[in-house]
């Protein structure tokens, strides 16, 4: 990979530079490799992008296949992160014995989003959401598949707009 970018770079002049984890995972030793090469990198969680995301867990939008007819895609357009301070889980990659796992964050700015956030999770569909002050939980009804899942919440903000936050998992055997 460095080779590739010294290619680069050597050619092109100097890029950004920035990396796609193939099929979206990432694991945390790997997250702390880009950090201290100076990288950032995208996952293939859904969410736009705000001041405190984090430069190896950079969430995208798709914009191809199914996800990329014009009517869905105007609407990420204009959607806004929901802003947060992730509580757990800590990793994509869910511990053994996490079969139902619990989304838990505080809300930045919670003066922006005053009315409820609904949770979903992959295949589960919309999930009990319960919010108390700026703090947000979660839970995994039913047990989540092997492979990759993930948690999608919403809220809406006072200026109509939706405000998105996604949680990639990856559930191994």
């Amino acid at each position: 990979m460095l080779d590739a970018q010294v290619r680069i770079d050597a050619e092109l002049g100097a890029q950004p530079k920035l990396f796609a984890y193939p099929y979206g995972e990432f694991a945390p030793a790997l997250q702390a490799w880009l950090k201290a090469q100076g990288y950032a990198a995208f996952g293939q969680h859904s969410g736009p992008l705000w001041a405190g995301s984090d430069p190896q867990a950079l969430p995208r939008f798709p914009a191809s296949g199914v996800y990329g007819d014009l009517k869905s895609l105007g609407p990420k357009l204009t959607m806004k992160a929901l802003a947060a301070t992730m509580e757990s889980p800590t990793s994509m990659i869910l511990p053994p014995g996490a079969e139902q796992p619990t989304l838990r964050f505080t809300l930045r700015f919670p003066e922006a989003h005053r009315g409820p956030v609904q949770c979903y999770l992959s295949g589960q569909g919309a999930i009990p959401t319960t919010r108390e002050g700026n703090r947000v939980e979660a839970s995994a009804p039913a047990p989540v598949p092997l492979g990759r899942s993930r948690f999608n919440c919403t809220a809406q903000g006072p200026e109509g707009h939706w405000h998105w936050l996604s949680q990639p998992l990856l559930r191994l055997p």
